[in-house]
């Protein structure tokens, strides 16, 4: 247990049942009858994990632009009053996405913290225990104070737990970031290699941990988004100004022979 359901549960109570509304990150970004179902709350609480998603109905959403959207038999309208997100999940949507744009969008509440089974207060988890405690009043202040905060710094309160959550999941979803990352790269311009042949090296790493592998053209971009030189050399050939580092390349003389056989 760590209080997620709990946090999720006491914003329905403060919110009130009838104004909470449950569809998942999937739904309304890829069907527009879902995402009129937007309207009918203040704010829709998903505990579903999203496999996949519409990144650019998504930037939408997260910016509360107009959204299109389409009642069942009946003639598409654009919406422009609807509901906040909040998605409880503990796997993140896996995408090849990468920019600044998309990820600015994410405000992250890290629930970390285990709390021991003997500790918890099952009844919690309940909107009727907080309808009954009293509490709420309370906690509507928190909300208010922190309201004032928001619109008087105009932008939310910086947190290190939540950047590092930012920070881990745009490494998860970088394929581009993890492989130069986790096999040493350094941006070099004193040292080059073909851009086929880096490709190569990334694409395997991706195929053996289980990443999504961006195009050739998307990885040169990244790269040079990282600040790493590609350029194109005589023979229509591209190059990467890049070089790893020593312990890395040393380790992986440990792993494979001179021959190119994994040592045993």
């Amino acid at each position: 247990m760590n209080g997620k359901s709990v946090w999720l549960v006491a914003h329905t109570a403060v919110f009130g049942e009838q104004n909470v509304t449950g569809y998942s990150l999937e739904s309304i970004t890829k069907d527009p009858v879902y995402r009129a179902r937007l309207a009918d709350g203040i704010v829709n609480i998903c505990t579903e994990s999203a496999d996949s998603l519409k990144i650019d109905v998504f930037k939408k959403i997260a910016s509360r632009e107009p959204l299109e959207c389409r009642d069942l038999y009946k003639s598409a309208f654009t919406l422009t009053d609807y509901s906040t997100q909040i998605f409880a999940t503990n796997t993140l949507p896996k995408t090849t996405e990468a920019t600044k744009g998309f990820f600015r969008r994410f405000l992250f509440v890290p629930f970390d913290q285990e709390i021991d089974e003997e500790e918890c207060n099952r009844e919690m988890n309940t909107v009727d225990f907080w309808e009954e405690s009293g509490e709420l009043p309370g906690i509507l202040n928190t909300v208010i104070r922190g309201l004032l905060r928001l619109v008087q710094n105009r932008g939310f309160t910086k947190s290190q737990s939540s950047d590092e959550a930012l920070e881990d999941y745009k490494y998860d979803s970088d394929s581009v970031l993890s492989f130069v990352q986790s096999e040493g790269y350094e941006a070099c311009e004193g040292t080059k290699v073909k851009l086929t042949e880096f490709y190569g090296d990334y694409a395997w790493y991706c195929k053996t941990n289980g990443l999504r592998q961006v195009s050739n053209k998307t990885l040169a971009q990244r790269l040079r988004n990282m600040k790493y030189v590609v350029e194109k050399g005589t023979g229509n050939v591209n190059y990467v100004h890049c070089i790893k580092s020593e312990f890395q390349a040393e380790m992986q003389m440990l792993a494979f022979g001179i021959n190119g056989e994994a040592e045993t």
